[in-house]
């Protein structure tokens, strides 16, 4: 794999083992909260949802859940891959710098690409998914803005990555917590008075770009130096993010297809109803799930800050 050195190197020390656990515990307890206050939203979101979109209406905005699961596999582990990077070069600023550019044309050109997609196949899209040509308007709209929505949260990664990579996962839970309880409130509010999936796809648009925006504010305080939108396209920077990120491509295809594969089984098999009733037991079990790794959340970004230092590490993971 190849590293990009370069002369412009600034004189800051990495963080100790102590300031690393405390980064890992503060984000581990932000991790925790969120999942505690989401476990009571979605319970009470779930059926105030279902019961002002119908069960129809309902599983067809489930699909959106099915389309990021798609969509997502484009990161191609690039998120993991230029923290690891920052985490471990941060004294080289040209060289985060360049990265960091690399990584932002990546992600808007692969970002544009899906973009067109799912307009130019939007119709082919929904009748793949199972939706019946009686919801067809609503499925066309759903594949549209879910591939807009998941764009602002999408370019929001590399902002994300390079705060996490110096600051633990702490920030990145609150403001995912910020999100949820807007995006909640929103719903709350919105619906009711217009009962359709339009309205959870405009809802869903402007949190990710609350979303986007907090991350780059963030980056901007933090670190002044860097451009925050710069596109560069230097091949070894990017052969750098793809290298190491192909292990963790490989997982994300793994736990992102799960999904897809079982509401696109039951939509052509049996329905949406049954599309309803596996999307409300799925979304429980994964509160469920995330109330338990959620304090390993900031692991990985506390094992990239402690890579030169192997004691620390392991004392760390002990």
């Amino acid at each position: 794999m190849d590293i990009v050195h370069s002369d412009e190197v600034v004189q800051q020390d990495q963080p100790t083992g102590a300031e690393v656990r405390g980064m890992l515990y503060r984000g581990s307890f932000a991790a925790l909260l969120r999942v505690l206050i989401a476990v009571p939203v979605y319970l009470l979101l779930t059926p105030f949802t279902l019961r002002h979109l119908g069960a129809d209406q309902f599983a067809i905005w489930s699909f959106s859940a099915t389309v990021i699961g798609v969509i997502n596999l484009a990161d191609l582990g690039f998120k993991s891959s230029l923290l690891f990077h920052c985490a471990n070069h941060w004294v080289d600023r040209r060289y985060i710098n360049n990265l960091f550019g690399a990584c932002i044309s990546l992600y808007v050109a692969l970002w544009l690409l899906l973009l067109l997609i799912a307009v130019v196949f939007s119709l082919r899209i929904s009748s793949l998914l199972g939706i019946p040509d009686s919801f067809r308007d609503q499925g066309q709209f759903v594949v549209v803005s879910t591939a807009v929505s998941f764009g602002l949260r999408f370019i929001a990664m590399p902002y994300q990555a390079i705060i996490e990579s110096r600051h633990g996962v702490g920030y990145s839970q609150n403001v995912l917590l910020c999100w949820l309880l807007l995006t909640a409130a929103a719903t709350l509010l919105l619906l009711p008075l217009f009962p359709h999936v339009y309205t959870l796809g405009w809802i869903a648009i402007g949190g990710n770009a609350f979303v986007l925006a907090a991350f780059v504010l963030r980056a901007g305080v933090l670190f002044p130096w860097l451009p925050l939108f710069t596109f560069k396209s230097d091949w070894r920077a990017m052969r750098n993010l793809i290298g190491f990120g192909a292990g963790v491509y490989i997982a994300t295809i793994m736990i992102s297809m799960r999904e897809p594969v079982f509401k696109l089984f039951l939509s052509h098999g049996y329905g949406l109803a049954a599309v309803t009733d596996f999307e409300i037991a799925f979304r429980f079990c994964i509160q469920v799930v995330s109330a338990v790794i959620s304090p390993l959340l900031g692991t990985f970004a506390a094992a990239a800050l402690l890579a030169k230092q192997p004691e620390e590490l392991l004392r760390l993971l002990r």
